[in-house]
């Protein structure tokens, strides 16, 4: 009988291969393309463009997408901001809707910086 170590590194051997054979383009049947992000998916952060048909959309990395991993963990922290953020702006121009969307604005430029 095996071990969990075993069967862990078993399968860590298996996806490495994989995503090696992903990477080489050795898979017929996946491929993908290398291209940048639109200054609109940037912006917002999400994808716009469908791929095209029967392939995968891989974008180029600026070494920033690190730093997206350092927030986990902080989701508490981060919610208590936006919700004061809401509170305050809400507080000061009486317009709730107003509120959340400068609160977005200003998320957005914060996380760009």
């Amino acid at each position: 009988q095996r071990s969990e170590v075993e069967k862990q590194i078993t399968a860590y051997n298996l996806i490495n291969r994989l995503f090696c054979s992903f990477i080489d383009r050795s898979l017929d049947d996946i491929d993908y393309t290398i291209g940048e992000k639109l200054f609109l998916e940037k912006f917002l952060n999400m994808e716009i463009r469908e791929p095209p048909p029967g392939k995968g959309m891989l974008y180029h990395d600026d070494g920033q997408s690190f730093e997206e991993v350092l927030y986990y963990g902080n989701e508490w922290l981060l919610f208590i901001w936006e919700l004061l953020l809401v509170v305050m702006l809400d507080t000061a121009s009486q317009n709730f809707i107003l509120s959340a969307i400068l609160a977005w604005f200003i998320n957005e430029i914060l996380l760009k910086s």
